[in-house]
């Protein structure tokens, strides 16, 4: 959609007729794309705060379970969700709280077995 001007300028050597066109659809196509370009950025912070959410909430059940740990209970198995870093990280902590379980179970034996 064009928009069309016509005017009537004076110079001092004469008259001259100027014929402006305006070309409106640009001006549309910026907002558009402005709007676009904003929709995008949106949706992409949606879809990363929902997945950095999945995360966090992740690291609170291994917070709770590490603090169980703590507290010793070697028999409650950690959750073990993924196969990214974290989930290697938790596979490696599990492993050490087995060890440990097996450790604790073996020195009974093994203080029972030293007496005479």
């Amino acid at each position: 959609m064009n928009r069309h001007s016509y005017y009537s300028v004076s110079f001092r050597d004469g008259d001259a007729e100027l014929f402006l066109i305006v070309n409106v659809i640009y001006e549309y196509q910026n907002w558009m794309t402005i709007d676009e370009t904003l929709f995008c950025v949106i949706v992409f912070v949606l879809i990363f705060l929902r997945g950095a959410r999945k995360v966090v909430s992740y690291i609170c059940v291994l917070s709770e379970e590490i603090q169980m740990l703590e507290g010793g209970d070697l028999t409650h198995p950690i959750i073990v969700k993924g196969t990214d870093e974290l989930g290697r990280l938790v596979r490696g902590l599990d492993a050490m709280r087995l060890a440990f379980r097996a450790q604790r179970d073996a020195e009974p034996r093994l203080c029972s077995t030293t007496s005479p």
